[in-house]
């Protein structure tokens, strides 16, 4: 490849490349700069989506909790006699004292022991005595026994149940 100048019609294999600065006009040239890399970051829609549709259920179930007149809280964080704060799906109330709290296990498969672990915590924490467990599909047997033997209902299969019919119910029993 030639380069042609196109003032004095020069030929060159190697052409002067150089740049100026918009802001202060300095011109400079390959040599006398530095290479930034810059990247670019953007949310997956399809991400979103799907995570919106996850939490669907509890949106549903503050709904219909809200309705028979509780207080609802999503994505609580409610401080314990210990003065930690516990991060708690959804916390329902009346008249300021929590009746219930519900968590929400949204993958399918694997071990949910530690989680399970962390809301024994909480409610040893809190002193909140109505705690339910929904899975949107199965949970594993070890965390099923755990949970049962802190007196933890759990609720499975949520995404292929009515909610206002099936879980609601339970949850406020």
């Amino acid at each position: 490849s030639f380069f042609i100048c196109y003032d004095c019609n020069e030929v060159s294999p190697d052409p002067h490349i150089s740049f100026r600065c918009l802001t202060c006009g300095l011109d400079y040239d390959l040599a006398s700069f530095e290479f930034k890399t810059f990247y670019r970051y953007a949310v997956n829609p399809e991400v979103i989506s799907g995570l919106q549709e996850q939490k669907r259920p509890l949106r549903m179930i503050a709904n219909e909790l809200m309705r028979q007149g509780y207080e609802v809280q999503l994505a609580a964080r409610i401080t314990g006699a210990s003065k930690v704060k516990h991060k708690v799906d959804l916390i329902y109330s009346r008249l300021g004292q929590p009746k219930g709290a519900v968590f929400l296990f949204t993958d399918k498969g694997g071990s949910k022991i530690h989680d399970v672990m962390k809301i024994i915590v909480m409610k040893a924490d809190t002193k909140i005595d109505n705690i339910k467990i929904l899975c949107l599909g199965q949970l594993d047997s070890d965390s099923r026994r755990l949970a049962e033997l802190y007196n933890i209902s759990i609720i499975e299969n949520v995404a292929s149940m009515n909610l206002e019919t099936e879980v609601i119910p339970r949850l406020v029993s």
